[in-house]
């Protein structure tokens, strides 16, 4: 393949030509912070023949590195996972970007970012219901962690459930549960999705204002709309 396909401009055309429509479509937090860093990391992996896999592979390494800082970095610790966060977000596109452009997009390649995908979330949501727990109101301090738990649970169960109906209910699910998303619920779904892509500067911003707590509650929220959601979107259509 060209050495010009992996220059910064080329992938970000590449990018615009086939995937940032759909993304800002229903992932707008990862086309509005991620995707950029991500590209102009991809460029000289890209030069120096790492594979997708490897970057994923690093991703998937960092995940429990999240719930080690918030036990152990102290004061500082939201500042900690919130960067690392953001870093294995990143990476997250990283590799897809390289896969395309180096055409090694692969099963194993896909199976490998789904899982890391969802250890991440696990993970990260442990990461502030561990922090969460000095900086909630008192008589929320002992139910954050457990909360937090919950939300991960919630917001996997949707993802799993979503791959379900992805897979048995196809092209008919897609249109109004997943790519489509049409209709004003639809697109409060997509709002409010794309904020979530945004929870590692979540947890920098509240974390320094001392809010992670709350934090922890729209966690919880979202999570419970994202599963009502998507089994709305499924059934409808069953």
């Amino acid at each position: 393949m060209s050495e010009r396909r992996y220059l910064v401009a080329d992938l970000f055309r590449d990018y615009a030509a086939h995937k940032a429509r759909e993304e800002w479509h229903s992932e707008w937090g990862v086309a509005l912070v991620y995707r950029p860093l991500a590209i102009l990391m991809a460029s000289p992996l890209l030069r120096l023949g790492v594979p997708a896999t490897a970057v994923t592979g690093l991703s998937l390494l960092l995940t429990p590195v999240l719930p080690v800082l918030a036990l152990t970095a102290g004061l500082g610790a939201y500042l900690a996972v919130g960067l690392v966060a953001m870093l294995i977000l990143t990476l997250d596109c990283v590799d897809g970007t390289i896969a395309r452009a180096s055409g090694t997009v692969s099963r194993f390649g896909h199976y490998l970012d789904f899982m890391t995908d969802v250890v991440t979330r696990g993970a990260l949501y442990a990461a502030i219901g561990l922090m969460a727990r000095d900086m909630a109101p008192e008589a929320l301090s002992g139910w954050v962690l457990p909360l937090a738990l919950l939300a991960a649970l919630l917001a996997i169960a949707a993802r799993l459930c979503r791959i379900y109906g992805e897979r048995f209910v196809g092209e008919a699910y897609g249109r109004d549960g997943e790519t489509g998303n049409r209709g004003l619920l639809g697109i409060a779904f997509s709002v409010l999705s794309g904020i979530d892509q945004l929870l590692p500067l979540a947890v920098l911003g509240l974390g320094a204002l001392g809010y992670l707590g709350w934090l922890v509650l729209w966690l919880v929220a979202y999570s419970a709309l994202d599963f009502v959601y998507t089994q709305f979107a499924i059934l409808r259509r069953l």
